[in-house]
């Protein structure tokens, strides 16, 4: 059963169902031997029906319905009722920082890292946008383009970095229901280059 909001109030509001957005049942049908037969599970069309959702929320004993159809008749449905939690879609754009902990230099007493570029076609001007449910974005604070593994560098290198999302307490706010406008992927590059004291 794929899940669509149908109330033009929700659609307006960009209301959106949060994690499982699908959902799978079994049902029983009567009909004739020649009908039952041929019958495959493509052939029944079960929906929710989401016309009550209106907000943001959880909404629960969401009836599973079906059409009538004249060649067999549904007389059971192992779920006939699902939860479902919905949220309004939001987007902010947040600057992003590069987080190069795991880089050093190998000479620490010449050398020192300078200031990283970060790239990625979907960042303008230094920021990213994000969109995704209200109740995400709000926890977002900061956003950084992390360098993950350890790097020992001696001259100018460019690294593929992770986007993470962090709050108000340095933790990472999980991404999974939101989407980075223009990002095929989260993948971007931090270039970092090396700077010589001079003696």
């Amino acid at each position: 059963i794929d899940i669509t909001l149908t109330n033009g109030y929700a659609r307006e509001e960009d209301i959106r169902v949060v994690g499982t957005k699908s959902f799978t049942t079994s049902v029983s049908v009567r009909g004739t031997k020649a009908v039952i037969d041929r019958l495959t599970a493509d052939d029944i069309n079960l929906r929710a029906d989401t016309s009550a959702i209106t907000r943001a929320g959880t909404y629960s004993d969401i009836r599973v319905t079906w059409d009538a159809n004249l060649n067999y008749t549904i007389t059971n449905v192992t779920t006939p009722t699902i939860t479902l939690e919905c949220d309004t879609w939001t987007s902010s754009s947040f600057p992003v920082k590069a987080d190069i902990r795991t880089v050093k230099t190998a000479d620490e007493q010449n050398q020192r890292l300078g200031t990283p570029l970060i790239e990625a076609e979907y960042i303008q001007d230094g920021a990213v946008t994000i969109e995704g449910p209200s109740a995400v974005m709000a926890q977002i604070a900061t956003v950084q383009a992390r360098v993950q593994e350890e790097q020992t560098i001696s001259e100018v290198q460019a690294f593929s970095a992770t986007l993470v999302a962090l709050n108000e307490q340095g933790e990472e706010v999980d991404l999974t229901e939101c989407t980075v406008v223009g990002a095929e992927n989260q993948t971007l590059t931090v270039t970092v280059p090396v700077l010589v004291y001079r003696r």
